[in-house]
């Protein structure tokens, strides 16, 4: 699966002024002629970079100053470890987005969709990089991207503030007060992002049942906007 972000490595690089020996491996300094990079996005792109060249390109990211240049090596080597190594992709894309740059929401996007789908999700990393992508989601999507994406968005957070009031709420059963006051807190916090999605759902045309048996399950029908009858629509 690529991401319109990982596709546009190709883009807008112009051609560098010399060549590569290929017959013999050549490490460019990457911190210092970047656009060295068009000749390895190809294989990046196919999942198909040598260690040599990984590894090459690991000490362009190490050395490199400037915040432009280490965003298109990190993506050439986010986009090489998307085709063949998911948990090395999942390494790469959180250091682009704690370390390099916040600015893309495609990729934000996606990885919130991967964390969401692990056997054992981190919920507050989950809603962290889905409010990431959120943040900046007027700055690159539009019409129908714009709003399936954001739909998505709130479902991934909304069900993931569901998960953490249930485990507040398991943890609450025979606990002591301050238990049972952090699982009531939890509770609002899903009702609200539950109430959120709802209501962007319904603004947006969306089909909007799943939203609202979710968000009746933190509180009643009247909290939630709904007039009696809703079920039958």
């Amino acid at each position: 699966m690529r991401t319109t972000a990982l596709v546009a490595l190709m883009l807008g690089l112009a051609m560098p002024a010399y060549s590569i020996d290929t017959s013999e491996y050549h490490c460019p300094d990457y911190s210092e002629h970047i656009d060295a990079l068009d000749y390895v996005e190809p294989k990046a792109l196919s999942g198909s970079l040598s260690q040599d060249e990984i590894e090459c390109l690991e000490q362009g990211f190490s050395k490199a100053t400037k915040q432009t240049d280490r965003s298109k090596i990190s993506r050439v080597l986010v986009a090489n470890a998307m085709v063949n190594d998911t948990d090395e992709w999942m390494r790469l894309v959180r250091r682009h987005l704690d370390e390099v740059e916040q600015s893309d929401p495609d990729i934000s996007y996606l990885y919130a969709t991967h964390l969401f789908n692990q056997e054992q999700p981190n919920f507050d990393a989950v809603i962290k990089y889905a409010d990431l992508a959120w943040e900046r989601r007027a700055d690159r999507w539009e019409g129908k991207t714009f709003t399936t994406r954001s739909h998505h968005l709130l479902r991934l957070k909304a069900l993931a503030r569901i998960k953490m009031w249930e485990r507040a709420e398991e943890a609450a059963v025979n606990g002591n007060d301050d238990k049972k006051a952090f699982a009531e807190k939890k509770k609002l916090e899903a009702h609200t992002a539950a109430r959120e999605w709802l209501d962007f759902d319904r603004a947006s045309e969306f089909g909007w049942t799943e939203a609202a048996h979710v968000c009746v399950s933190t509180g009643s029908d009247a909290a939630c906007g709904l007039k009696d009858g809703w079920r039958q629509q």
